[in-house]
């Protein structure tokens, strides 16, 4: 058979293509393996969804972690199915406002031995080399509620031995182990349902500073102190200024001081 010079351009033509057809194909296959084995891989590094926020910790558990994300968080409260006690009326104090709307309210209540025991912590009242940085600890008590009013007793509270100047206090993990231990110890003296828990933390603002929720703060509250009834109490000792926060939104509550005898009713 003989060809022509065009039907010999026509063939070749049609191996060409052919030739080019052959190659994108065994591309394309190439790609799709390698993009299957990526989103295998970012499948695995993809962090808990337990550490974003508002999504249901359940679902982290077909989520492997990565090794940083593994490591423990800080404990605070070891009771952390602890119930507050439902009053069967609300509790008085003197200057105590109405509250007909039942409106929510938050009252961080400190007898009189942990308030003198706070005081004498942060040098109230007056300017000592230890208190012209920020210091700050834990409140230990119980928890009482009468419909939308939340009430903390502060029985006790300890001072932890934080790293501080005068802008900024540091808490570290061994930190939060020992005022963990002192508590357990507090609590061996006690019966099982007047054993205190730790209901919230305090930490100053000195010399000039107002008394607020740095962003710090916030996140500190957040992560740690984030049930409804978890106190933040921030303290001035210098002018003798004092707010408490309450929960993961830091509400503004009341801080009370009681007489020991109504404390032992709750």
């Amino acid at each position: 058979m003989i060809f022509n010079g065009f039907s010999i351009i026509m063939i070749l033509g049609l191996w060409v293509i052919l030739v080019i057809v052959l190659i994108g194909v065994f591309l394309i296959l190439i790609f799709q393996d390698e993009t299957k084995d990526k989103g295998e891989r970012q499948k695995d590094e993809r962090v808990p969804r337990e550490d974003i926020a508002g999504i249901d910790s359940k679902s982290a558990l077909q989520y492997p972690k990565p090794q940083s994300i593994m490591e423990p968080k800080i404990v605070i409260n070891s009771m952390s199915e602890y119930k507050p006690e439902k009053l069967n009326e609300e509790f008085y104090f003197e200057g105590k406002m109405p509250n007909p709307q039942n409106d929510e309210r938050y009252y961080l209540i400190f007898g009189e031995f942990a308030f003198k025991k706070l005081k004498d912590f942060l040098d109230w009242g007056i300017r000592t080399e230890r208190n012209c940085v920020e210091q700050g600890g834990v409140l230990l008590g119980r928890i009482s509620y009468f419909e939308n009013e939340i009430y903390c007793f502060v029985k006790d509270v300890l001072l932890a031995d934080t790293i501080g100047n005068p802008v900024f206090v540091e808490f570290t993990r061994q930190m939060w182990a020992s005022m963990q231990d002192e508590l357990a110890e507090i609590n061996m003296s006690l019966e099982k349902e007047e054993q205190l828990i730790i209901v919230g933390w305090f930490h100053t603002h000195p010399n000039g500073l107002p008394v607020f929720m740095s962003g710090t703060d916030m996140n500190t509250q957040r992560l740690n102190f984030s049930k409804r009834w978890q106190a933040s109490l921030v303290v001035n000792p210098h002018t003798d200024k004092y707010r408490v926060f309450f929960g993961e939104r830091a509400i503004e509550g009341k801080m009370v001081l009681s007489s020991s005898r109504k404390q032992d009713k709750v």
